[in-house]
């Protein structure tokens, strides 16, 4: 089912796809991996509300996954929840690999446009978009010079 599921994605017929991954789920629906791909998926077509309800579901059976994290913050962000969408881009930031992984800049860059959203809206922590841009910043310079030293 997940192979099918792949595939229809990569052929772009994305509801197909959503069908098999929800199938397997069915089978067995504490399989984190298969929450979080869904709730990527569902991402990308803009359906927020059901992305929220995967991405919590494999951030409960592994709270320990980053990438579930980052994608409630994402998700939370743009369903305009900004103060539960940076709690979950903090998270991501305190789970492993550190600094040097590429996925932190990912993670830094989404946490410091959170913050500048919800800075507009007068509610942000003060000072808090500044470190996280500045963050980001370093990040991203760091994944630049790994990217350079790859083989």
């Amino acid at each position: 089912m997940l192979a099918d599921g792949d595939k229809a994605r990569a052929a772009g017929r994305t509801d197909a796809a959503m069908k098999s991954l929800r199938a397997a789920l069915v089978l067995a629906p504490h399989a984190t991996r298969l929450h979080l791909k869904l709730g990527f998926w569902l991402v990308g077509a803009q359906r927020h509300e059901e992305a929220l309800t995967h991405l919590r579901k494999a951030a409960l059976h592994h709270p320990k996954l980053r990438d579930s994290h980052y994608g409630l913050g994402v998700v939370l962000a743009n369903l305009g929840r900004h103060a539960e969408a940076w709690s979950s881009l903090e998270k991501a930031l305190t789970l492993d690999p550190p600094l040097t992984d590429p996925f932190q800049a990912t993670v830094l860059g989404a946490a410091a446009a959170v913050l500048r959203q919800w800075e507009g809206k007068g509610g942000a922590p003060e000072g808090k978009a500044q470190q996280a841009a500045k963050q980001y910043s370093e990040a991203a310079a760091k994944t630049a010079e790994l990217v350079k030293k790859r083989p």
